[in-house]
């Protein structure tokens, strides 16, 4: 798997969640410079479904020594990184590139690998225990 092979440890997703930015949205929210405060070995990868490039829209990341990368490239682009290590924020597409589409997936280590999709909600950062699944009782 791609996550155990960059990161040297097994993973499971936690939280999978797809949203967009439209064009010229203001610097605020994910557009804004910030962090995610997650637990240590939090990770998130971020796979584009639109282009990215600074006219398309992208993320960029702030590294230990200041310097700001950012994800340029096709549809179907991705970044892995630590979002509460690293500042880092989206840019939002020009007024002609319409709207940057993304998909976050919030992975966490594991004792065995799972990459089970689980969404918590457009809302959530990470389920309350994402190490954990509960079990819903059958209304029958």
């Amino acid at each position: 798997m791609v996550q155990q092979a960059c990161l040297g440890y097994p993973v499971r997703v936690v939280n999978v969640r797809c949203w967009g930015i439209k064009s010229n949205s203001p610097e605020m929210g994910p557009n804004a410079w910030h962090t995610d405060s997650f637990a240590h070995g939090i990770n998130k990868i971020l796979i584009y479904l639109t282009p990215a490039s600074p006219e398309m829209g992208t993320t960029e990341v702030r590294l230990g020594d200041n310097s700001v990368i950012s994800l340029d490239g096709p549809a179907g682009s991705w970044i892995l990184f630590d979002p509460t290590k690293f500042f880092h924020r989206g840019i939002s597409p020009s007024s002609s590139a319409g709207e940057r589409i993304i998909l976050e997936i919030t992975i966490a280590p594991s004792f065995c690998e799972n990459l089970q999709p689980i969404f918590a909600g457009l809302n959530a950062s990470y389920p309350w225990f994402p190490w954990t699944k509960v079990k819903t009782q059958s209304n029958t």
